[in-house]
């Protein structure tokens, strides 16, 4: 059981703030895109994706982790790097975030509310069936929650020794583990980035439930929510335990 504390809810309280500014971001993506025709597109969501996950875990990663996304909460709670109240709690933050989120921007063009909902919401094609976009959702999911693994999550800067024997071994890997930290938000500002390119023609590439619920929530329709949720949530979980137990001890 965790200590709620004033430690605590700052660090909810960051939690809350990096996933409203992120989602803020990606959002403002769909909506330009409406605005100007497509112009820029995928080339312009994945860059700026990306970029601002870098800032952004650099920024709130010391504070609450800056998962800012529901599944890789989902898979920290798998591999036991979370504990289920706090990751509870960070989930419920996140989908509030990203409903704040959305609600700023209608805010910002009330006098279109209708267009501005429907230029935020994912869409997918005509021609592609519920699992299929499960499917690719899970998959986007599971590279992202694989990289933050490898990059962070799953890193150990306290090597015991059980571990490893030899001190200098221990040293090495300790120094190796730190450096890798540091360029963690990088390589997982990268593959938000990629990511971008690969699903939006099939589910609209969201790897983020509460990306995909915001709108939909606000909208007052639920129709294939459940797909991001299932499809995002268990590709999270599938990476946490594919790491833990397969790639590693």
């Amino acid at each position: 059981m965790p200590k709620i504390d004033a430690h605590y809810m700052r660090r909810v309280a960051a939690e809350f703030l990096v996933t409203y500014l992120f989602i803020f971001t990606i959002c403002c993506n769909g909506l330009n895109d409406a605005r100007s025709g497509g112009v820029g597109g995928d080339v312009r969501s994945g860059v700026s994706t990306g970029f601002a996950a870098v800032a952004l875990i650099y920024c709130f990663g010391g504070l609450s982790g800056a998962h800012f996304n529901p599944a890789v909460t989902v898979g920290a709670m798998v591999g036991q790097k979370m504990d289920f109240l706090t990751g509870s709690i960070y989930i419920g933050v996140q989908t509030l975030a990203g409903m704040a989120a959305v609600a700023s921007l209608i805010a910002l063009f009330p006098e279109a509310k209708g267009a501005t909902l429907k230029a935020l919401q994912l869409s997918v094609p005509e021609g592609v069936s519920t699992w299929q976009v499960v499917a690719m959702e899970f998959v986007l999911s599971f590279m992202l929650v694989m990289v933050i693994y490898g990059s962070a999550m799953g890193l150990k800067t306290v090597i015991t020794d059980t571990d490893i024997e030899s001190q200098d071994e221990k040293a090495e890997l300790i120094s190796i583990n730190k450096m890798r930290l540091n360029f963690a938000p990088i390589a997982i500002g990268l593959a938000l980035g990629y990511l971008c390119f690969l699903g939006g023609s099939i589910s609209g590439g969201a790897f983020n439930p509460s990306r995909a619920t915001a709108p939909v929530i606000l909208e007052g329709k639920f129709t294939g929510l459940w797909m991001y949720w299932i499809g995002d949530c268990a590709g999270g979980a599938a990476a946490a335990l594919v790491y833990n137990y397969v790639l590693t001890n």
